[in-house]
């Protein structure tokens, strides 16, 4: 954020502290034998491998106006394993928009124990090292650490400068692999406010002190951290986003002896708010003139209705304008996003806002953080907790939150990845914060089976038809167009070794106002057991799998929105056999209602239809509530799996 050089005005200042003696860690390039010697981690004996220590130092550096934020970041990693090799990758994402952001004196060592106990070292190479470029803003270096193997220790290290940022990331405490030691340590001049929450239940060691340095009449603030045995941070099914559950700590930056001085964090909000709509990268781009869009304007003029204008344009950019996978609350040039058909999440977004605008349409831009981003929180100011924008159209009768990265949804359906979160509304008067919610349900999925059994093949075959509404139709969309690495195509193929599909076909994928509809035939092998056969009706479902099976649970349950999944199955089994048990009629709910399994089965002869429909009304559960949770789902996988079993009929 380039808000410093903008209200900053007053003499250059440095500060720069070694911070590298108060860490008290060893020597670069120096091994410790005990390290190499080390077996396992003492604290979570089956880890592949352990950070040793992971050292952060920040500090500021004042060139003319422009700041300069310098971060030196040096890791030690220890192997214990085989399985641990994969921690020798190692990738630096950093910011490389407009160069505001580079990487420097990079450097890698791999320690190792030849046969006489002697201590080897290998280096990283320059020509090693590889940059890249993840997306529009992002760029990546990467390295392999050599000679790596079992007991190896392995370090790196480098320094990123930023330019007139102020953003701070946080200080990551945990990892995918335990820590023995984490710093942290920021030396803050007296020309900056650094505020700071600690979103960590461990133990911490903090200092906080304020020196007087000699060269000036300034005083800097030395702010210093550590955490000590760390356990591996675990992924939890459906748990809201790592950041919202990793331990860590934020930072927010702010120019001190400036507006943002001494006022509550309402006038701060209002303050970034203010500055984001004077902003050219932002609340300029409202007003700009953009050639070539007067037929498009005039065009939207034809409709009467203020909805049939917003789904007009919505529907019409989204088709002509291509998101490049980039996501930002930045916007580049609009006139080149328009001219190009292309351009980042921002640059979409805020064409739309500067096109709804000169319809006469009321909206507004707000600052979204998307569920792998995190929940923003607005006790803390900081623009870092944001990572897009989208548009806030409010109306008497319908309030629209608009997305135009979200390909394959009505106008009508807000975006699930900012569903049920905070947001902050930009605009002349100060900014607000707004609640996104939507208690529909946004996710629904539909599987229609008319099934036949062929007892000389011992397969039921049959025709399905699965209709997917919004979310479940937006997310079926998408991941069509996304590639499968081949661990998941594995997994997908073990789940389904028992179904074939073909003469597969779709409908409405261009119908945003209908569900998709995917229509198929299929082949399923049914189980046997001497003279029984066995079938799930729940084949086709992705309900396959019990997924809150842990004794114990360490963060929140979020299902995103609320959902149904309904099925409905005809079977037909030949003559000379017979039903030899049909799951029961049932209704099974949670204590407070928010989750409902109901179930209705019929057989004649030899038809029977059953139809199984689970209700979601309620998408989020504390960590408080797993027990009760865990003991439904056990309950309701039970049901779910119980088998439809037929046999021949018995002979005399």
């Amino acid at each position: 954020m380039k808000l410093f050089s903008m209200i900053l005005s007053f003499p250059l200042l440095l500060s720069c502290l070694n911070c590298a003696a108060q860490a008290q860690l060893p020597e670069w390039g120096k091994a410790d034998l005990k390290e190499l010697q080390l077996q396992k981690c003492d604290f979570d004996t089956d880890a592949p491998a352990m950070v040793i220590f992971d050292s952060e130092e920040i500090s500021f550096r004042l060139d003319g106006y422009n700041l300069k934020t310098y971060t030196e970041r040096r890791v030690r990693i220890k192997i214990f394993s085989e399985k641990g090799f994969e921690y020798a990758n190692v990738t630096v994402p950093y910011l490389g928009r407009r160069r505001e952001t580079r990487i420097k004196d990079i450097s890698g060592i791999t320690y190792n124990l030849d046969s006489l106990g002697n201590i080897v070292t290998s280096k990283i190479e320059k020509k090693q090292i590889f940059r890249g470029q993840l997306d529009e803003n992002v760029r990546k270096l990467s390295f392999t650490f050599p000679n790596v193997k079992p007991g190896s220790v392995i370090e790196y290290r480098y320094t990123k400068v930023e330019t007139n940022s102020m953003d701070l990331n946080p200080w990551i405490i945990q990892d995918r692999i335990p820590v023995k030691n984490s710093f942290y340590y920021i030396v803050i001049p007296d020309y900056l406010d650094v505020n700071y929450r600690i979103r960590a239940s461990l133990p911490l060691d903090k200092k906080d002190t304020t020196i007087k340095l000699r060269f000036n009449a300034g005083t800097e603030q030395r702010l210093m951290f550590r955490a000590q045995n760390v356990l591996a941070f675990a992924r939890e099914p459906f748990m809201s986003s790592v950041k919202d559950n990793i331990q860590r700590v934020e930072f927010s930056l702010f120019p001190a002896l400036s507006l943002f001085s001494n006022l509550s964090d309402r006038f701060k909000w209002s303050r970034l708010s203010d500055y984001m709509y004077r902003s050219q990268s932002f609340g300029k781009q409202f007003k700009i003139a953009i050639k070539g869009t007067d037929t498009l304007i005039n065009n939207i003029a034809r409709f009467k209705e203020k909805d049939e204008k917003i789904s007009y344009l919505f529907n019409y950019l989204r088709k002509e304008v291509k998101w490049n996978g980039s996501r930002s609350f930045y916007a580049g040039d609009l006139q080149e996003c328009w001219d190009k058909k292309a351009g980042n999440s921002a640059d979409l977004n805020l064409l739309f806002l500067n096109l709804l605008k000169k319809s006469g349409i009321e909206a507004h831009p707000i600052l979204v953080s998307t569920r792998d981003n995190g929940k923003p929180d607005k006790e803390f100011v900081s623009l870092g907790q944001f990572n897009g924008v989208n548009v806030w159209i409010p109306d008497s009768n319908y309030s629209y939150v608009l997305d135009l990265t979200q390909k394959h949804t009505s106008h009508l359906v807000p975006p699930m990845n900012i569903l049920f979160r905070e947001a902050f509304s930009i605009d002349s008067l100060g900014g607000r914060w707004i609640y996104i919610y939507d208690h529909r349900t946004l996710l629904k999925t539909m599987i229609s089976v008319r099934a036949v059994f062929n007892d000389s093949t011992e397969k039921i075959t049959g025709q399905a038809a699965v209709f997917l509404y919004d979310y479940a139709r937006e997310e079926a969309l998408k991941s069509r167009d996304e590639e499968e690495d081949e661990e998941e195509k594995e997994e997908r193929a073990r789940k389904l070794v028992e179904l074939t599909t073909y003469n597969y076909s779709e409908e409405n994928e261009y119908d945003v106002t209908k569900p998709l509809l995917e229509k198929f035939d299929f082949d399923y092998i049914v189980g046997r057991t001497n003279e029984f056969y066995y079938f799930n009706p729940m084949f086709l479902s992705s309900l396959r799998e019990n997924p809150f099976t842990a004794n114990t649970r360490q963060t929140d349950i979020d299902l995103g929105c609320n959902q149904q999944f309904l099925v409905q199955v005809n079977l037909a089994i030949p003559e000379g056999f017979v039903f030899d048990h049909i799951p029961a009629g049932i209704l099974l709910r949670n204590s407070d209602t928010s989750i409902a399994f109901k179930r209705q089965a019929m057989a004649e002869g030899n038809n029977m239809t059953i139809k199984i429909t689970l209700d979601y009304n309620y998408p989020h559960f504390s960590s408080e509530e797993y027990g009760s949770v865990k003991e439904f789902y056990k309950k309701l996988f039970a049901l779910l799996n119980e088998q439809i079993v037929f046999r021949r009929k018995k002979q005399g």
